[in-house]
Protein backbone atom coordinates (compact mmCIF):
# COMPACT_ATOMS: atom_id res chain seq x y z
CA UNK A 1 0.00 0.00 0.00
CA UNK A 2 1.71 3.26 -0.99
CA UNK A 3 0.95 6.10 1.97
CA UNK A 4 3.43 9.15 1.65
CA UNK A 5 4.81 9.67 5.30
CA UNK A 6 3.23 10.49 8.10
CA UNK A 7 5.24 13.66 9.20
CA UNK A 8 4.48 15.32 5.66
CA UNK A 9 0.74 14.16 6.80
CA UNK A 10 0.71 15.95 10.04
CA UNK A 11 2.55 19.20 8.43
CA UNK A 12 -0.41 19.28 5.85
CA UNK A 13 -3.24 19.02 8.26
CA UNK A 14 -1.67 21.82 10.07
CA UNK A 15 -0.64 23.92 7.60
CA UNK A 16 -3.30 27.07 6.98
CA UNK A 17 -3.28 26.70 2.88
CA UNK A 18 -7.45 27.85 1.91
CA UNK A 19 -6.61 25.62 -1.25
CA UNK A 20 -6.39 22.44 0.33
CA UNK A 21 -9.84 21.74 0.68
CA UNK A 22 -9.28 18.71 3.42
CA UNK A 23 -12.33 17.36 5.14
CA UNK A 24 -14.59 20.06 4.34
CA UNK A 25 -17.30 19.21 1.73
CA UNK A 26 -17.24 21.14 -1.42
CA UNK A 27 -20.84 21.74 -0.74
CA UNK A 28 -19.78 24.48 1.71
CA UNK A 29 -20.26 28.40 0.70
CA UNK A 30 -19.45 29.83 4.23
CA UNK A 31 -17.22 27.01 5.96
CA UNK A 32 -16.81 28.74 8.94
CA UNK A 33 -20.92 27.34 9.62
CA UNK A 34 -19.19 23.60 8.84
CA UNK A 35 -16.57 24.35 11.40
CA UNK A 36 -17.64 21.25 13.94
CA UNK A 37 -20.28 19.73 12.33
CA UNK A 38 -18.58 17.17 10.68
CA UNK A 39 -17.10 15.23 7.39
CA UNK A 40 -20.69 15.14 5.73
CA UNK A 41 -22.08 19.09 6.84
CA UNK A 42 -23.39 21.15 4.18
CA UNK A 43 -23.40 24.89 5.20
CA UNK A 44 -25.43 25.22 1.78
CA UNK A 45 -28.39 22.83 3.08
CA UNK A 46 -27.95 23.46 6.51
CA UNK A 47 -27.54 19.56 6.96
CA UNK A 48 -26.06 16.69 6.26
CA UNK A 49 -25.51 15.38 2.86
CA UNK A 50 -24.03 11.62 3.72
CA UNK A 51 -23.98 9.80 0.36
CA UNK A 52 -21.56 6.73 0.63
CA UNK A 53 -21.38 5.86 -3.01
CA UNK A 54 -19.63 9.52 -3.39
CA UNK A 55 -16.63 7.41 -5.08
CA UNK A 56 -15.01 11.35 -4.91
CA UNK A 57 -14.38 12.00 -1.42
CA UNK A 58 -14.04 9.73 1.57
CA UNK A 59 -13.73 10.68 4.71
CA UNK A 60 -9.59 10.57 6.28
CA UNK A 61 -7.28 10.63 9.45
CA UNK A 62 -4.44 10.12 7.12
CA UNK A 63 -4.90 11.90 4.09
CA UNK A 64 -5.22 16.02 3.82
CA UNK A 65 -7.62 15.75 0.71
CA UNK A 66 -10.92 13.55 0.79
CA UNK A 67 -10.25 13.16 -2.58
CA UNK A 68 -6.67 11.79 -2.13
CA UNK A 69 -8.66 9.51 0.63
CA UNK A 70 -10.70 8.12 -2.14
CA UNK A 71 -7.82 7.09 -4.55
CA UNK A 72 -7.00 4.61 -1.88
CA UNK A 73 -9.29 1.57 -1.89
CA UNK A 74 -10.75 -0.39 0.78
CA UNK A 75 -8.97 -4.11 0.20
CA UNK A 76 -5.27 -1.64 0.58
CA UNK A 77 -6.71 0.10 4.23
CA UNK A 78 -7.68 -3.00 5.47
CA UNK A 79 -4.39 -4.85 4.49
CA UNK A 80 -2.34 -2.00 6.28
CA UNK A 81 -4.44 -2.17 9.70
CA UNK A 82 -4.19 -5.64 10.16
CA UNK A 83 -0.21 -5.38 9.86
CA UNK A 84 -0.81 -2.17 12.15
CA UNK A 85 -2.36 -4.52 14.93
CA UNK A 86 0.72 -6.85 14.36
CA UNK A 87 2.41 -3.73 15.77
CA UNK A 88 0.51 -2.69 18.13
CA UNK A 89 0.42 -6.29 19.99
CA UNK A 90 4.08 -6.24 19.73
CA UNK A 91 4.43 -2.86 21.34
CA UNK A 92 1.87 -3.77 24.10
CA UNK A 93 4.24 -7.00 24.98
CA UNK A 94 7.09 -4.99 24.86
CA UNK A 95 5.67 -2.69 27.28
CA UNK A 96 6.01 -5.44 30.16
CA UNK A 97 8.85 -7.27 29.74
CA UNK A 98 10.81 -9.73 27.25
CA UNK A 99 8.75 -12.92 28.95
CA UNK A 100 7.24 -15.31 26.31
CA UNK A 101 3.84 -15.48 28.26
CA UNK A 102 3.27 -11.72 28.15
CA UNK A 103 3.96 -11.64 24.41
CA UNK A 104 1.89 -14.94 23.75
CA UNK A 105 -0.81 -13.72 25.86
CA UNK A 106 -1.01 -10.10 24.70
CA UNK A 107 -0.87 -11.13 21.07
CA UNK A 108 -3.80 -13.31 21.43
CA UNK A 109 -5.51 -10.67 23.16
CA UNK A 110 -4.67 -8.05 20.48
CA UNK A 111 -5.36 -10.58 18.06
CA UNK A 112 -9.04 -12.01 19.02
CA UNK A 113 -11.62 -13.66 17.13
CA UNK A 114 -13.30 -10.73 17.12
CA UNK A 115 -10.72 -8.26 15.84
CA UNK A 116 -9.14 -10.73 13.25
CA UNK A 117 -12.59 -12.49 12.35
CA UNK A 118 -14.78 -9.79 12.77
CA UNK A 119 -13.77 -6.20 12.80
CA UNK A 120 -11.19 -6.86 10.00
CA UNK A 121 -12.39 -9.58 8.40
CA UNK A 122 -12.09 -10.29 4.87
CA UNK A 123 -15.60 -10.93 4.73
CA UNK A 124 -16.64 -7.90 6.44
CA UNK A 125 -15.19 -5.82 3.72
CA UNK A 126 -18.68 -6.04 2.01
CA UNK A 127 -20.45 -4.79 5.42
CA UNK A 128 -23.10 -2.44 4.79
CA UNK A 129 -24.52 -0.11 8.12
CA UNK A 130 -28.03 0.39 5.98
CA UNK A 131 -28.02 -3.29 5.05
CA UNK A 132 -27.57 -4.42 8.97
CA UNK A 133 -29.65 -4.96 11.67
CA UNK A 134 -29.92 -2.93 14.68
CA UNK A 135 -28.60 -5.68 16.62
CA UNK A 136 -25.90 -6.10 14.19
CA UNK A 137 -24.75 -2.60 13.87
CA UNK A 138 -24.91 -2.89 17.75
CA UNK A 139 -22.69 -5.55 18.06
CA UNK A 140 -20.48 -4.37 15.54
CA UNK A 141 -20.44 -0.80 17.62
CA UNK A 142 -19.50 -2.78 20.85
CA UNK A 143 -16.76 -4.63 18.80
CA UNK A 144 -15.36 -1.22 17.74
CA UNK A 145 -15.50 0.32 21.01
CA UNK A 146 -13.37 -2.43 22.83
CA UNK A 147 -10.81 -1.92 19.82
CA UNK A 148 -10.58 1.71 20.34
CA UNK A 149 -10.48 1.54 24.19
CA UNK A 150 -6.89 -0.68 23.62
CA UNK A 151 -5.67 2.05 21.17
CA UNK A 152 -6.47 4.64 23.98
CA UNK A 153 -3.90 3.08 25.80
CA UNK A 154 -1.71 2.16 23.02
CA UNK A 155 -0.94 6.00 22.41
CA UNK A 156 -0.56 6.91 25.91
CA UNK A 157 2.46 4.38 25.64
CA UNK A 158 4.88 6.41 23.87
CA UNK A 159 7.29 8.22 25.81
CA UNK A 160 7.00 11.57 26.28
CA UNK A 161 10.36 12.67 25.34
CA UNK A 162 9.40 11.51 21.50
CA UNK A 163 6.90 13.35 21.43
CA UNK A 164 8.13 16.17 22.30
CA UNK A 165 11.34 15.38 20.20
CA UNK A 166 8.68 14.99 17.34
CA UNK A 167 7.41 18.01 17.31
CA UNK A 168 10.65 19.58 16.25
CA UNK A 169 11.59 16.55 14.26
CA UNK A 170 10.01 15.32 10.99
CA UNK A 171 11.52 11.68 11.81
CA UNK A 172 9.58 11.76 15.21
CA UNK A 173 6.62 12.08 13.22
CA UNK A 174 6.48 8.53 12.31
CA UNK A 175 7.17 7.09 15.43
CA UNK A 176 5.52 3.18 14.86
CA UNK A 177 2.66 3.36 17.59
CA UNK A 178 1.29 6.66 16.01
CA UNK A 179 1.07 5.56 12.41
CA UNK A 180 -0.29 1.71 13.28
CA UNK A 181 -2.93 3.73 15.63
CA UNK A 182 -4.12 6.26 12.77
CA UNK A 183 -3.91 3.21 10.14
CA UNK A 184 -6.62 1.11 12.31
CA UNK A 185 -8.72 4.23 12.82
CA UNK A 186 -8.87 5.15 9.06
CA UNK A 187 -10.10 1.11 8.06
CA UNK A 188 -12.63 1.78 10.95
CA UNK A 189 -13.79 5.41 9.31
CA UNK A 190 -14.01 4.13 6.11
CA UNK A 191 -15.55 0.53 6.56
CA UNK A 192 -17.82 1.51 9.72
CA UNK A 193 -18.44 4.87 9.69
CA UNK A 194 -17.75 5.47 13.52
CA UNK A 195 -17.36 9.11 13.11
CA UNK A 196 -20.92 9.11 12.29
CA UNK A 197 -22.03 7.04 14.88
CA UNK A 198 -22.79 8.57 18.31
CA UNK A 199 -21.17 6.27 20.12
CA UNK A 200 -18.56 5.31 18.67
CA UNK A 201 -17.43 8.99 17.38
CA UNK A 202 -17.76 9.86 21.19
CA UNK A 203 -15.44 6.49 21.81
CA UNK A 204 -13.29 8.50 19.04
CA UNK A 205 -12.95 11.42 20.56
CA UNK A 206 -12.47 9.88 24.24
CA UNK A 207 -9.48 7.86 22.76
CA UNK A 208 -7.20 10.94 21.45
CA UNK A 209 -7.93 13.66 24.29
CA UNK A 210 -5.56 12.33 26.40
CA UNK A 211 -2.83 12.44 24.08
CA UNK A 212 -3.64 16.49 23.33
CA UNK A 213 -4.59 17.33 26.22
CA UNK A 214 -1.23 15.86 27.92
CA UNK A 215 1.17 16.32 25.25
CA UNK A 216 0.17 19.64 23.51
CA UNK A 217 2.46 19.38 20.46
CA UNK A 218 1.26 21.13 17.15
CA UNK A 219 1.45 17.14 15.64
CA UNK A 220 -0.92 16.01 18.84
CA UNK A 221 -3.12 18.65 18.46
CA UNK A 222 -3.60 18.71 14.49
CA UNK A 223 -4.35 14.76 14.91
CA UNK A 224 -7.34 15.74 17.74
CA UNK A 225 -8.15 18.67 15.13
CA UNK A 226 -8.67 16.49 12.39
CA UNK A 227 -10.80 13.73 14.43
CA UNK A 228 -12.99 16.67 15.83
CA UNK A 229 -13.44 17.53 12.18
CA UNK A 230 -14.70 14.81 11.03
CA UNK A 231 -17.20 13.98 13.66
CA UNK A 232 -21.08 16.20 13.80
CA UNK A 233 -20.28 17.67 17.23
CA UNK A 234 -24.22 19.14 17.37
CA UNK A 235 -25.32 15.80 17.58
CA UNK A 236 -22.98 15.42 20.66
CA UNK A 237 -24.03 17.54 23.26
CA UNK A 238 -21.45 17.16 25.66
CA UNK A 239 -18.72 17.87 23.53
CA UNK A 240 -19.87 20.96 21.67
CA UNK A 241 -17.37 22.51 23.52
CA UNK A 242 -14.84 21.29 21.54
CA UNK A 243 -16.20 22.95 18.08
CA UNK A 244 -13.53 25.87 18.31
CA UNK A 245 -11.15 22.92 18.27
CA UNK A 246 -12.45 21.41 14.56
CA UNK A 247 -10.79 24.47 12.47
CA UNK A 248 -7.44 23.61 10.93
CA UNK A 249 -4.82 24.78 12.81
CA UNK A 250 -6.31 25.59 15.92
CA UNK A 251 -4.10 25.62 19.13
CA UNK A 252 -4.20 22.51 22.00
CA UNK A 253 -6.89 22.37 24.26
CA UNK A 254 -5.23 23.07 27.26
CA UNK A 255 -5.43 20.84 30.66
CA UNK A 256 -6.61 23.74 32.62
CA UNK A 257 -9.27 24.70 29.83
CA UNK A 258 -10.74 21.25 29.54
CA UNK A 259 -10.61 21.21 34.03
CA UNK A 260 -12.40 24.23 33.83
CA UNK A 261 -15.22 22.46 31.52
CA UNK A 262 -15.59 19.36 33.41
CA UNK A 263 -16.37 21.58 36.42
CA UNK A 264 -18.99 23.19 35.04
CA UNK A 265 -20.71 20.03 33.25
CA UNK A 266 -21.41 16.72 34.61
CA UNK A 267 -21.32 14.94 31.68
CA UNK A 268 -18.35 15.43 30.73
CA UNK A 269 -17.37 14.52 34.24
CA UNK A 270 -18.96 11.23 33.46
CA UNK A 271 -17.14 11.02 30.00
CA UNK A 272 -13.56 11.73 32.11
CA UNK A 273 -14.35 9.23 34.92
CA UNK A 274 -14.98 6.81 31.98
CA UNK A 275 -11.50 7.47 30.67
CA UNK A 276 -10.01 6.47 33.53
CA UNK A 277 -12.00 3.57 33.80
CA UNK A 278 -10.95 2.36 30.48
CA UNK A 279 -7.15 2.55 31.56
CA UNK A 280 -8.37 0.26 34.52
CA UNK A 281 -10.05 -2.31 32.72
CA UNK A 282 -7.85 -2.69 30.38
CA UNK A 283 -5.27 -3.24 32.92
CA UNK A 284 -7.30 -5.90 34.48
CA UNK A 285 -7.61 -7.57 31.24
CA UNK A 286 -3.94 -7.86 30.08
CA UNK A 287 -3.26 -9.12 33.72
CA UNK A 288 -5.76 -12.12 33.28
CA UNK A 289 -4.79 -12.70 30.10
CA UNK A 290 -0.85 -12.88 31.34
CA UNK A 291 -1.95 -14.94 34.82
CA UNK A 292 -3.77 -17.41 32.31
CA UNK A 293 -0.88 -17.80 30.11
CA UNK A 294 1.29 -18.65 32.92
CA UNK A 295 -1.17 -20.85 34.45
CA UNK A 296 -1.33 -22.72 31.32
CA UNK A 297 2.54 -23.38 31.27
CA UNK A 298 2.43 -24.78 34.74
CA UNK A 299 4.05 -21.96 36.16
CA UNK A 300 2.92 -20.02 39.35
CA UNK A 301 1.13 -16.46 39.04
CA UNK A 302 3.28 -15.37 42.01
CA UNK A 303 0.13 -12.83 43.41
CA UNK A 304 0.26 -9.11 44.15
CA UNK A 305 -0.48 -5.89 42.51
CA UNK A 306 0.02 -6.41 38.50
CA UNK A 307 2.07 -4.82 36.44
CA UNK A 308 0.87 -1.70 34.73
CA UNK A 309 2.37 -0.35 32.00
CA UNK A 310 3.16 3.21 31.23
CA UNK A 311 0.17 3.95 28.65
CA UNK A 312 -2.45 2.55 31.22
CA UNK A 313 -1.05 4.37 33.82
CA UNK A 314 -0.57 7.65 32.38
CA UNK A 315 -4.40 7.12 31.43
CA UNK A 316 -5.29 6.91 34.29
CA UNK A 317 -3.91 9.51 36.15
CA UNK A 318 -4.93 11.78 33.61
CA UNK A 319 -8.42 11.23 34.35
CA UNK A 320 -7.97 11.38 37.94
CA UNK A 321 -5.89 14.36 37.96
CA UNK A 322 -8.57 16.09 35.79
CA UNK A 323 -11.59 15.43 38.25
CA UNK A 324 -9.00 16.89 41.28
CA UNK A 325 -8.38 20.16 38.92
CA UNK A 326 -12.60 20.18 38.32
CA UNK A 327 -12.81 19.72 42.18
CA UNK A 328 -10.82 22.51 42.72
CA UNK A 329 -12.37 25.02 40.54
CA UNK A 330 -15.51 24.20 42.02
CA UNK A 331 -14.87 24.84 45.76
CA UNK A 332 -13.64 27.88 44.39
CA UNK A 333 -16.48 28.79 42.46
CA UNK A 334 -18.94 31.45 43.84
CA UNK A 335 -21.87 30.69 41.41
CA UNK A 336 -20.96 26.46 41.86
CA UNK A 337 -23.95 25.78 38.95
CA UNK A 338 -23.81 22.98 36.69
CA UNK A 339 -25.59 21.40 32.89
CA UNK A 340 -27.08 19.20 34.78
CA UNK A 341 -29.47 21.93 36.72
CA UNK A 342 -30.19 22.28 40.45
CA UNK A 343 -30.29 24.54 42.96
CA UNK A 344 -27.20 26.72 42.53
CA UNK A 345 -24.89 26.62 45.29
CA UNK A 346 -21.34 27.27 46.34
CA UNK A 347 -18.87 24.20 46.77
CA UNK A 348 -17.91 20.68 45.51
CA UNK A 349 -21.44 19.45 43.86
CA UNK A 350 -22.89 16.42 44.90
CA UNK A 351 -23.65 15.34 41.45
CA UNK A 352 -20.05 15.42 40.85
CA UNK A 353 -19.13 13.39 43.79
CA UNK A 354 -21.38 10.74 42.51
CA UNK A 355 -20.30 10.49 39.45
CA UNK A 356 -16.37 10.08 40.83
CA UNK A 357 -17.56 8.00 44.04
CA UNK A 358 -17.78 4.51 41.83
CA UNK A 359 -14.49 5.35 40.13
CA UNK A 360 -13.23 5.59 43.46
CA UNK A 361 -14.55 2.50 44.95
CA UNK A 362 -13.78 0.43 41.90
CA UNK A 363 -10.08 1.59 42.43
CA UNK A 364 -9.68 0.61 45.95
CA UNK A 365 -11.49 -2.81 45.64
CA UNK A 366 -8.80 -3.56 42.93
CA UNK A 367 -6.18 -2.55 45.55
CA UNK A 368 -7.77 -4.90 48.22
CA UNK A 369 -8.00 -7.38 45.37
CA UNK A 370 -4.31 -7.72 44.65
CA UNK A 371 -3.56 -7.33 48.62
CA UNK A 372 -5.89 -10.32 49.26
CA UNK A 373 -3.88 -12.15 46.16
CA UNK A 374 -0.39 -11.24 47.79
CA UNK A 375 -1.28 -12.57 51.23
Amino acid sequence: MSMSNLGNQLAALTSTNKSSTGFITSTSRDKTQSIGRGFHHSSLHGHSLHAEANVKEKVSILYDSAREAAAVNLIDLREAAVSALDVLSEAASEAYDDNNNNSNALVRMWKSPEFMGGLLSQHNLSYERGMATSQQNKEMDDEIEKMLRLIGTMVMEIPPKELVQGDNDASGNDHPIVLASLQIIEYLLRRYEIHARPNTASMLLQTFLPLQVCYPTSNTAAIFSRIVALVDLQSLPTWTFLRPYAARGAPPLSRAGLAKRVAKDDALVGVIANIGKVGRDVCVVEAEEMRNEMMVDGQESGGGACVVRRGISTLISFSASILVEALYHQSKSQEGSVKSGGAITTGVQESMVRKILPLVLAALKSGADNGDDAA
